[in-house]
Order: structure tokens, then sequence, then C-alpha cells
């Protein structure tokens, strides 16, 4: 259905690719007009907002449906706030560029001597770590590993001083300044820096160097809001029997990462400020040198500026962002050779693709360019077939039970018959063709990807030119290796119960003889039936008041203490499993088939313990 929408989308800006003057308001308002027509159904989205800047001013800004539905109060472009999520981490940036242009920060120096607690020294695989620079986290560059839990929480007063939750320093897993990975983590730690430079709060440090020189009065990072803008706060909506549900305010932990609460009035004055050379919070050569590109993995593709994603579009640069919580969605543009910005917002849960497609359909309406001439070729088959398997996300976690969640993210790299690369993730799959020196381009597509080798000269890491590349998984890390191993043990151990619950209670012959042999079988199944449904409720207990697992949010500690006592629980079991056995072999007191059973009992469970290790619930 999604795919559906996007192609009328698309046909709606084709249509019109004759108009393609951006400074024909009529045709301007009528080509988002006809998008949010769409986009609002289709995403379940209730109201959204866009506002679109050119040369200075603002050139059109539209309000589209409700920021209170059952209120019946519509989006005011001006002074509805949306939650722009991720869109905030460019208010950090910005500031951390004004203190060093001020000498007060040096993007090179250890933020060490900024922090007032210790950060790691060592990479989670032992070796020693280099220093972390304010480059390294304007580049997403300092390689923390991801951590999920507490970057929103429940209720106010479950949110702790932003100095005391970023001591829980997440793992260290790539040496600094050498892989992308982008991390919220990060990017609070730099404004915690702008707070310890500038011995302000960082919420009151935006408001007096950001807010109030560009005049954005209806915005905010301060939690609750303040009493004079919670008026105009709009509401977010998650997706309840197929229809938009409204869902409570959005607590959030690492506030500066994506905190923000903001008109899309307010963010066009802020895009305004970025392409006027920083006028009225940056100097023009800040804000210059802030904008060039800093980071890649490579030359042929796109990377970071500092804080700013680049991207390209039918040959034009762009400085993007996008943002998003559980009930909102945004995304912020730049064209900064064409002194255009773009700036979207919707309020529904399952908006997250709708800004992506805004994008691209402005881009092809008012930036078009024939789509580019290349000679039909197939990838060589002994470099396609080596990058063949399974690569998953470098914003990741690796040290704690989180990494489950990175075994959910796969994407197959496969080699078809006409001699493309294919990748397959998410249920869409693109096929490319070769651009380069292990650099291959989309087939009828703007998407272009690079091999970054490793000392072996094997394909390591998937690169696309933003801070989500995608590491290559060992072969057991695959969705079929890892369904066969969760859904054989569930069969098997399952059958083991009914047949033993069929014995006591059907044929009611008591208890099997063998005790240590069919105990710790037993153990262990109801174990394992207690941890999946400790981790399904961790997973899917979805509340409805925030459209988030709430153990993951509220009180995670407890959710993974209890998960990891379960995973121990179950290793003892799988021991006690494999004792018995072994010692039915070297008594040779029980039949053949019954030692046979037993033993396979024992391969699966030791199939399933070894998951539990690697992906760290056997950690403590």
């Amino acid at each position: 259905m999604k795919q559906l929408g996007c192609w009328v989308l698309l046909c709606i800006a084709v249509s019109s690719a004759a108009a393609a003057d951006l400074d024909d308001l009529e045709a301007l308002e009528g080509f988002f007009d006809g998008i949010m027509a769409v986009q609002l159904p289709q995403y379940l989205s209730p109201g959204g907002a866009v506002s679109v800047v050119k040369d200075g001013e603002v050139l059109f800004a539209k309000g589209y449906g409700w920021a209170d539905k059952e209120a019946g109060i519509s989006v005011d472009v001006e002074t509805t706030l949306f939650r722009p999520g991720s869109n905030a981490k460019l208010f950090v940036w910005t500031a951390v560029m004004q203190l060093t242009e001020r000498g007060m920060l040096d993007l090179d120096r250890d933020i060490q001597e900024y922090l007032d607690f210790p950060l790691p020294r060592t990479l989670l695989d032992g070796r020693r770590a280099g220093p972390i620079t304010l480059r390294h986290l304007m580049t997403h560059t300092a390689g923390f590993e991801d951590v999920v839990s507490e970057v929103f929480v429940a209720r106010a007063d479950l949110i702790r001083p932003l100095g005391e939750y970023l001591q829980d320093v997440p793992a260290r897993v790539f040496p600094a300044g050498e892989t992308a990975a982008y991390s919220n983590y990060g990017t609070s730690l730099a404004a915690y820096v702008v707070e310890r430079v500038s011995g302000q709060p960082f919420y009151a440090y935006v408001e007096e160097h950001i807010f109030q020189p560009l005049a954005m009065e209806y915005s905010t990072f301060r939690q609750p809001l303040p009493d004079e803008l919670e008026p105009y706060m709009a509401k977010g909506y998650v997706v309840r029997d197929n229809s938009p549900a409204a869902g409570g305010f959005e607590w959030v932990q690492s506030y500066p990462a994506g905190g923000l609460a903001s008109s899309t009035g307010d963010m066009a004055r802020f895009m305004l400020a970025h392409l006027q050379e920083g006028e009225a919070v940056l100097e023009p050569e800040t804000a210059a040198y802030m904008h060039r590109q800093h980071f890649t993995h490579h030359p042929d593709l796109t990377g970071m500026a500092l804080g700013f994603i680049e991207v390209e579009h039918n040959g034009y640069r762009a400085l993007v962002h996008g943002g998003d919580t559980p009930q909102m969605h945004t995304g912020l543009y730049l064209l900064p050779d064409e002194d255009v910005g773009l700036y979207v917002a919707h309020n529904g849960a399952a908006a997250g693709f709708a800004r992506m497609v805004i994008f691209e359909a402005f881009m092809d309406r008012f930036f078009a360019a024939p789509p580019p001439q290349r000679e039909p070729g197939e990838v060589d088959k002994q470099i396609g077939e080596s990058y063949l398997g399974w690569y998953h996300p470098t914003r990741a976690n690796f040290s704690g039970v989180e990494s489950v969640l990175r075994l959910l993210q796969p994407t197959l790299v496969a080699f078809d018959e006409d001699g493309n690369l294919t990748m397959q993730a998410a249920g869409r799959q693109r096929r490319f063709g070769p651009a380069g020196d292990n650099v291959f381009q989309e087939v009828d597509g703007p998407f272009k990807v690079a091999g970054i080798l490793d000392e072996e000269g094997r394909p390591a890491m998937l690169y696309t030119g933003d801070p989500f590349p995608l590491l290559r998984s060992p072969w057991y890390t695959a969705p079929v290796v890892l369904g066969l191993l969760l859904g054989g043990s569930v069969l098997w151990f399952g059958s083991f119960v009914l047949g033993f619950l069929r014995r006591i209670v059907v044929l009611r012959k008591g208890l099997a003889p063998a005790w240590n042999l069919w105990l710790p079988v037993l153990l262990f199944s109801f174990g394992m039936a207690a941890f999946f449904a400790i981790l399904g409720t961790v997973m899917a207990n979805i509340n409805p008041d925030y459209g988030m697992p709430q153990p993951f949010f509220e009180r995670p500690e407890t959710a993974y203490s209890l998960l990891r006592i379960t995973a121990f629980a179950l290793a003892a079991a799988a021991l006690w499993m494999l004792l018995s056995t072994a010692r039915s072999w070297l008594r040779g007191r029980q039949r053949f088939s019954v030692r046979v059973y037993h033993s396979a009992s024992v391969l699966w469970a030791g199939g399933l313990v070894w998951l539990l290790y690697y992906t760290n619930f056997l950690r403590w």
C-alpha cells in the first residue's frame, strides 16, 4: 500500500514537471496540497506542515490537517509545535560551532578535558582507544555502540539530569575517526560539553544564543513545556486498529539529541540562518566550514559535514537530516548552492517514510535533471560473489542485551543472473551495476554504495554515503540460521513438554524412570518458555499512550536483569542435561533410543545457550 502511495506521489510530481519554477507560488502550493492530500490518509497521519525557504525569505509555509483531531485544532504553521526528533541535533552542532569560533572549544581536542567523568580508553575488543574529539562526535565517528533504552522515558519523573545520564557510557566499538555509526549518546555528550564550557544548561544556552537571535518564539528544549507553549503542542498519534489514536507527550531523556519542540515556521527561520551564511548565529566562515564535507568512507560517495548528512539528488548537493520520535517524523533539507531549504513534519507514528517521498518528489519537480546515461554492464562475477552474505548496521548495540535488535535488521547481498549486485532489506530490493572500483550504482535509481575492504582485500562493510553503514556478519547470524535454531528449539522442547503432560494427564502412567534425564529437559523447556515470554513482553508490549515498548524505556534494568537471570538458569539446566546424558552413555542403563533422544536435546539446548551468549544475555 505504501509503495502504491509513493508511486501516486511521484506521478503527481512528474505530471506537473513542465512548471518547474520554484517561484511560481500557485504551482508550489498546488504541489504540496496534492502530496499532503495523499500522505495524510496514506500514513494515518492526522496532520503535517511544510515550509520552503529561498534567497533569504520564507517562500512557502502551510499547515495541513489536525494538531489535535479530537479537539478540532488544525495545524498552524507558525504556532503548532511538532517534535522534530533528531533534527534537534542540528542545534547542538550549531552551539558547538558558536563556542568554537569564540575560542572556547577546539574541535580536535580530546573531549575528556571538557568532561567531569571518564570515558573508556579501550575498545570492546580490548584494543587501546585513542581520544574522542568534537569533530568525531559531529561526524558520528566517535565509535560508540548504540543504546536504545532510556533515550525516551514514560514520565517526567524518570528523567535524570543530563550529566548523570551520560555517565552510563556505552561501549566504544570502533576506533575514533574510522567508522561512521550514528549516535544519540554522542550528540548529548557534545551538548553536555556545551553546558560545561558555557556554564548554562543546554536548553538555556540554546534559548539565549539561537532561539532569541532568530526570533524562534515557538521552540523549546524544556521538559515539561513552558506554560506559554504547552497549548500549542501538537498531539502525536499512534496506530491502533488501523486508525490514528492520540498518544501522550513524549519525554526524552537524551533531550539534546531529540527533545526539541518547535513550529515549522521556526524551523524555517533556522534553515534561513544556515543558508544565509549563519546569519545572526554564526560567522560566514564558520557556517561555510561547518557545511563542507569532513568525513566519508569513500571519495566517490557523499559523507558527513559537521552535523549535517550529505546527499546527492539529480546532481544537486544537499545537506539533510531526518528526525523521528515514536509518534512524529520530520525532515530538513538544505540546497546550499541554490539557497533553498525544505522542512516537513508529520504527527503520525506511521509516517516515517513520508519525508523522503516529499523530498524526492520536490527535487524531481523543481530540480529535475535528466537521468544519468550509463552503459549497461554487469558486475564481475568474482567481485559480485565476494559480496554475498548478510550485513547488519554499525548503529547497533554490541555489549548488552540490546544487541539482539541488531539481528532484527539484516540486509542480504546477493548476485543475480543478470550480473547485478542486489541488496534486500525490509522487503525492498535494490539492484546495482558497476560504477567504479568496488563502487556500485543503483539500476534505475540514484542510490550508490561502495564496498569497504578489510586488510586482506575482502568486503567488510557496505557504505551508502551516510552514517549508517552495514557491517558484514558471520554466516551464523543469517535469519535462516537463527530461524532454524529458534524454531527447532521451540518445536523440540515444546513436543517434549506435550509428551510429558500426555503421559501424566492422559495416560496416567506417573513419572517416568530416569528422572535425572527428563527433569533437566523439562526445566529447560519451561525456562525457555519463560525467557521468550519476557522477551516478547519487552519487544511487543506497546504502551497505548506512548507507542513504545515500556520495559525498554521505563525500567529497562529490571527487564534486562530478569532476562539475564532466566538465561543463566537455562545455561545451568543445559549443563545438567549434558552431564546426565553423558552419564547415561557411560553407564548404558537406558535404551539406545532414549540416549539418542536426550543427546539431541543437549544439542538443541547447546545451540540456544550459544545464541544467548552471543547476544550477551549470559554476560552480566
